[in-house]
């Protein structure tokens, strides 16, 4: 094994660690309201952290878009709800999928050798995979929602990016490395493994 397949599993390996830990911790977004509450919003729904959070509620982005509509909310108060309702179920789907594909890359690495040449597109689909994991979510998550949110006297909604943005951003680094690593070092060995051209002898 060359030493570019070797690094290449590491940082794979390190890749799917990162990718599982953001899933985990699930803070996509974070609102520090006051000192002692602080807003989150994970893929699903959003909740408060905190000593002033007692009598919050946590709803889904769905259900707090219903809410909204219910409530005779117009289609620009109530959309943003939409917007990072969508937002997060791409982040799951895209997170699990590429989690799964880092896996699979990982696995014909140590038990299929005969398709080991093939492991630098898996990890190019799982680089891809992670890829619009996060960035669906930095385009349409509750921090690009910021301004659409319904104005509420003595607050501003100011939400920047969480731990798990940024966790996802590493594993989509590292993935994007492993698969660089894979396509460079086949290439060295396609290139030192070719026959080489034997010369022509002139005749005479």
């Amino acid at each position: 094994m060359n030493w570019h397949e070797q690094v290449a599993r590491m940082v794979a390996g390190f890749a799917l660690l990162m990718c599982i830990i953001a899933m985990a911790v699930n803070i996509l977004s974070t609102w520090e309201v006051t000192n002692n509450a602080t807003l989150i919003c994970g893929w699903q729904e959003g909740d408060c952290d905190g000593d002033d959070c007692t009598g919050s509620s946590s709803d889904t982005y769905a259900e707090a878009y219903d809410n909204c509509v219910d409530a005779g909310g117009s289609d620009d108060d109530c959309a943003p709800y939409s917007e990072i309702d969508s937002g997060g179920k791409a982040w799951l789907a895209f997170g699990i999928l590429g989690l799964l594909v880092l896996a699979f890359g990982m696995s014909i690495n140590f038990l299929l050798k005969p398709w080991d040449r093939h492991t630098r597109w898996v990890y190019a689909g799982a680089t891809v995979c992670l890829f619009l994991a996060f960035v669906i979510w930095a385009g349409i998550g509750c921090q690009a929602q910021n301004d659409n949110f319904p104005t509420i006297p003595g607050f501003e909604y100011e939400y920047e990016l969480g731990a798990s943005f940024y966790l996802m951003l590493l594993a989509f680094l590292a993935a994007g490395a492993a698969t660089f690593l894979e396509f460079w070092g086949y290439g060295k060995t396609a290139s030192t493994s070719a026959p080489a051209q034997q010369p022509t002898q002139a005749g005479n």
